[in-house]
């Protein structure tokens, strides 16, 4: 049979388990009747209110909403594609589409433009929101960085 504690390591007798138990919840009552102590002893003042945090107070900034994108996708071959005039016109074409409406470079330079201004490099820019032609709307972060080519 197997020993019940490790080679080496001096067995505990059951008073000593339950000392130790007791002790510890002598020492988390102590503690707690510290702080209560500690809570009483801070005098508050009642006509002197209490500064706003900065959290409450917002700075003014700009949102900015882009309509009208022209992000469409579609199933180009085997895979699935936001639809571009330069490089899908046959596609464009075939399915009786026309091209000019398919311009996602427009809002790429568009992105491009409010993310690298000093609006948003001074934290003022709350938040970008695109809202394509079909009547989908989401949000652009301003803290992520994007590439600059297409």
């Amino acid at each position: 049979m197997g020993r019940p504690y490790g080679k080496g390591h001096k067995r505990m007798k059951k008073g000593e388990e339950e000392n130790n138990d007791c002790e510890t919840q002598l020492r988390a009552e102590d503690a707690e009747e510290k702080t209560d102590e500690e809570r009483e002893d801070i005098p508050e003042l009642e006509a002197i209110p209490i500064a706003p945090s900065a959290q409450t107070v917002k700075k003014p900034g700009v949102i900015f909403v882009l309509e009208k994108a022209s992000l469409e996708v579609a199933k180009v071959g085997k895979n699935y594609q936001i639809l571009n005039s330069e490089e899908h016109a046959n596609f464009l074409r075939r399915n009786n589409k026309n091209p000019a409406d398919y311009r996602p470079d427009i809002i790429y330079q568009a992105l491009l433009s409010i993310l690298d201004s000093p609006l948003n490099k001074a934290g003022c820019l709350h938040a970008v929101y695109v809202k394509t032609d079909k009547g989908v709307l989401f949000e652009v972060k301003a803290i992520c960085s994007y590439s600059k080519d297409l």
